[in-house]
């Protein structure tokens, strides 16, 4: 399998395409399916019941965000991250930087009304970063906003993944009211670019390996069924049981 973050979205795509056209039929569905996932977070931060199981409530959401961009087939999330969390390369060195201040180490406000810099700007995807797996993603968010997140809570940025699913679910409503469906797809991109990175977030600041856990839970099939595609036939909205 390819575990790139390319070919980890290929494979849920394949794993779970099927069920999802099934049961999640409308993209506002699959919005309120990731928000059921994201309160799980929530609750096992909350009652901190260990890395093991936080690694999976992660999964989980990880899961159910690709679920969501899926609803648009064939999204590219990849350039959506790259185009909210950019690399700069210049003479063979890559450095990352935040696309709203444009520094290496964000100094952003924690309460950001702007919008960004730098985002218009960025054009042409590097191949390169089809490549990168889930732990480069890790690596080079930590290094933009690793200092910075470390000073806040856990509960904070537990926070912040509810805001950004919040908002996936404000842009579902705006649909009518942007102009074409290229644009559509854009802002869908970035704002699933946003709920990952601040999933990343959560999981760095934790010390929590997010690659193998969405491997060990998702990367030989269905964690349910044990298949491949998924060939579950009962499902339902409930939170984990924990």
């Amino acid at each position: 399998m390819d575990s790139s973050l390319n070919g980890i979205v290929r494979h849920l795509r394949g794993l779970y395409g099927r069920r999802n056209s099934i049961f999640l039929s409308s993209l506002m569905i699959r919005i309120t399916f990731l928000n059921i996932a994201a309160r799980d977070v929530q609750t096992v931060v909350r009652r901190n019941v260990g890395k093991d199981i936080i690694a999976i409530a992660l999964a989980r959401v990880f899961a159910r965000v690709i679920a969501v961009a899926d609803n648009f087939k064939e999204l590219d999330i990849t350039r959506g991250m790259f185009k909210k969390y950019p690399i700069n390369y210049s003479d063979g060195i890559s450095i990352s930087y935040c696309s709203y201040c444009g520094s290496n180490n964000c100094k952003c406000p924690n309460e950001r009304h702007s919008e960004s810099k730098y985002l218009s700007r960025i054009g042409f995807v590097p191949s390169e970063i089809y490549s990168w797996k889930i732990n480069h993603w890790c690596f080079h968010l930590e290094e933009i906003y690793g200092e910075k997140n470390k000073k806040k809570s856990i509960d904070s940025l537990v926070l912040r993944l509810y805001t950004e699913v919040s908002e996936l679910m404000s842009l579902q409503a705006l649909i009518p009211e942007i102009n074409n469906t290229d644009e559509i797809e854009e802002q869908f991109s970035y704002e699933i670019a946003d709920v990952i990175a601040w999933i990343i977030a959560i999981a760095n600041y934790l010390n929590i390996d997010l690659e193998k856990a969405v491997l060990d839970r998702y990367g030989e099939g269905c964690w349910k069924c044990m298949k491949n595609p998924c060939n579950c036939g009962h499902f339902d909205f409930k939170q984990m049981d924990f």
